[in-house]
This record gives C-alpha cells, sequence and structure tokens, in this order.
C-alpha cells in the first residue's frame, strides 16, 4: 500500500508513467510525492521510480494487475555496508529530457553445489538513484 510512509518527506527526482500514455512524466528537480498521485483507477500508474539525493532513499513502484509493488531502499546504508553494489549509468529512449539514469546493482554471495561449494555472485536487486546531471 502506498501512504505517507512511502515518501516521508523526502524530495524527489524520478518518472512516473500513466497506462494511457507514450512517455513518462519526469520530475528533473526534487520535491514531494504526493502518494494519492497513485489512487486514480483509470489511468493507473503502470510504474514509477524516485530517489531523494538527500537521504538517498529509492523507491520503485510497478504496478502488475491491479496491484501496487513497491521497493523501498535506502541506498546510503546499503552502498556503505556493501562492497559488492556497483552505480551504473543506461542512457534512456523514454527518458529522453534527462538522457542517462543511475541504477544501483546489489549483488550477494552465494555458494552453490553445481559449482562444487563455490561461491558466487547473484543479482540482489537493482535500485534507482537518480539521473546523471
Amino acid at each position: 500500500m502506498i501512504d505517507s510512509n512511502t515518501f516521508g518527506q523526502g524530495q524527489y527526482v524520478g518518472y512516473y508513467w500513466y497506462s494511457d500514455q507514450t512517455k513518462p512524466v519526469v520530475l528533473k528537480k526534487p520535491e514531494l510525492v504526493k502518494p494519492n498521485l497513485f489512487s486514480a483507477k483509470l489511468p493507473f500508474i503502470v510504474e514509477a521510480a524516485f530517489f531523494d539525493p538527500k537521504s538517498k532513499i529509492s523507491i520503485q513502484i510497478r504496478n502488475i494487475d491491479g496491484s501496487n509493488f513497491v521497493q523501498r531502499i535506502d541506498l546510503s546504508a546499503y552502498l556503505s555496508a556493501n562492497p559488492l553494489a556497483t552505480v551504473q549509468h543506461y542512457k534512456s529512449h523514454d527518458l529522453l529530457e534527462v538522457g542517462t539514469y543511475k541504477v544501483v546493482e546489489a549483488w550477494k554471495e552465494v555458494t552453490k553445489d553445481s559449482l562444487a561449494g563455490m561461491k558466487t555472485l547473484e543479482p540482489a536487486f537493482t535500485a534507482f538513484a537518480g539521473f546523471v546531471q
């Protein structure tokens, strides 16, 4: 459920994409995001990604079969504690106004029986981390 706790008092950059649009709405400068943005039945927001540059909170929202799935990650805490995380830059075809966005790719170390018990890395999650200025 998306409520006032989802966003807190953060100021976010990012985007949200309505179901009846061909391009997303882009927030280039940090601003408050109101939870009621996600309350409409039609058109609804298919996906959204927000990043608070000050607190380093990343929020990704996907609407799947009418339900909103929310991933909220404190990247400042994660990045300082996890040397396996990398920050990648990607060119966007749909976010032409900003061109390039950042994503944190997190990895976890796992032991694989299929590799004779050796340790290997697997993707843990990806998190939107704003736009490249």
